[in-house]
């Protein structure tokens, strides 16, 4: 249907076009053309310029120009409707909704700290380890696990804000809305010390901090 509309604009336009050579070309040829071009040559003079323009009477050159005019601007409208209407389908949409997607996942990185972390689901039967997390702290501030042991980590959010438990070293990152519980499985594969934080922008340095020890 599209296409259609599309068709008969270009065919209209170019009909409004058509029309307005004619009239242009025979408002060249018209007598009151020709009386005004033999009076700008000299041939005539002003008095018999006006008497002849007299008998003429009024031009109808303004008039001829009406239709063509129309056809042109209904021809214009159609193609500029099916131009814009193809853009909102097609690749107008596409790179708006690629920018929303772009700015919705700045904004919930912002939000909500680091998004490319995972956990495992928990292990059944593993042992747990529960931290705490308020605003602004962990507690407790020193998780021990022991080399090569799978644990469940829990993140008991007693806040009102949204929290991660986030082990970058060892790609591991659990997360919960207030008033939440979140767990993932852990299984250290080397020893030493590990940073533990929230990493929700701000939630770090304003003492969401915390040790995880692998011995």
């Amino acid at each position: 249907m599209g296409f259609v509309i599309l068709l008969l604009s270009i065919l209209i336009l170019a009909a409004g076009v058509g029309l307005a050579v004619a009239t242009f070309a025979s408002g060249k040829r018209s007598a009151h053309a020709v009386l005004s071009h033999r009076l700008a040559s000299g041939d005539i003079d002003v008095e018999e310029y006006k008497q002849r323009l007299a008998a003429l009477g009024p031009s109808r050159a303004g008039a001829a120009w009406v239709p063509a005019v129309i056809l042109i601007a209904i021809g214009l409208i159609g193609v500029l409707v099916f131009a814009f209407s193809s853009m909102g389908k097609g690749p107008m949409r596409n790179m708006m909704g690629g920018m929303g997607g772009m700015m919705n996942g700045g904004m919930d990185s912002m939000m909500r700290g680091r998004t490319d972390l995972t956990a495992p689901e928990p292990s059944p039967g593993a042992s747990e380890v529960v931290i705490t997390a308020k605003e602004f702290l962990f507690a407790p501030r020193e998780i021990k696990v022991k080399r090569g042991e799978t644990v469940n980590l829990v993140l008991d959010n007693r806040g009102e804000a949204f929290h991660t438990l986030t082990i970058e070293k060892l790609d591991f990152q659990i997360e919960t809305e207030g008033g939440r519980r979140a767990s993932g499985a852990l299984t250290a594969d080397r020893s030493g010390s590990f940073t533990v934080i929230c990493s929700v922008p701000g939630h770090e340095e304003a003492g969401m901090r915390a040790t995880l020890i692998v011995e």
